[in-house]
């Protein structure tokens, strides 16, 4: 058995961050499984790897020994969270789909952005020991 990490998690998949990031995934799949977005892969392939690349770098900041390591790959998820966003914005624009079927991802991208600006500053806040 893992010890538990100094973030009180023994696996990824423990953490909120990890998954409402996992959720907001499962809901991007699904709009761009769409036949509008399906149309468009490049866009399509755009928004799956930004939504991809927040789960991962979670996962691999959390395999990380050090706080300010983990810190860092938690950034790169936030940052993947706001093009996940203007993504999704842009998908709107180009009438992929409605404000409204962007309502709920949006939401859940806000509050997956909350909690991972949370970690972040947890772990900046508490040195390694």
């Amino acid at each position: 058995m893992r010890a538990r990490s100094r973030v009180g998690a023994k696996s990824v998949e423990e953490l909120s961050a990890w998954q409402l990031a996992n959720e907001l995934r499962d809901q991007i799949h699904a709009l761009t499984a769409e036949r509008r977005s399906i149309d468009d892969w490049s866009f399509r392939n755009q928004l799956r790897a930004a939504v991809s690349s927040v789960t991962c770098n979670i996962a691999e900041g959390f395999g990380r020994y050090r706080h300010r390591e983990f810190a860092q790959f938690l950034n790169i998820a936030r940052g993947s969270l706001f093009e996940v966003a203007d993504h999704l914005r842009e998908g709107v624009c180009r009438s992929y789909w409605t404000s409204e079927a962007i309502a709920e991802p949006l939401v859940l991208c806000r509050r997956t952005t909350g909690a991972v600006t949370r970690l972040i500053i947890y772990l900046k806040t508490h040195p390694d020991r």
